[in-house]
């Protein structure tokens, strides 16, 4: 998960931040506290 989590925080390139955005918006569903803060401070 937390491998996933580093991929996701290293594509910052801004053609791929909806694609972020639906990512943080699903984990969010099924992510432990930790890991969506984690999540939520990668979208920034």
């Amino acid at each position: 998960m937390y491998e996933d989590t580093l991929t996701v925080c290293t594509s910052t390139s801004l053609s791929l931040y909806p694609f972020k955005l639906k990512v943080l918006e699903y984990r969010t569903k099924i992510t432990k506290n930790e890991a969506l803060s984690n999540e939520l401070w990668c979208s920034l």
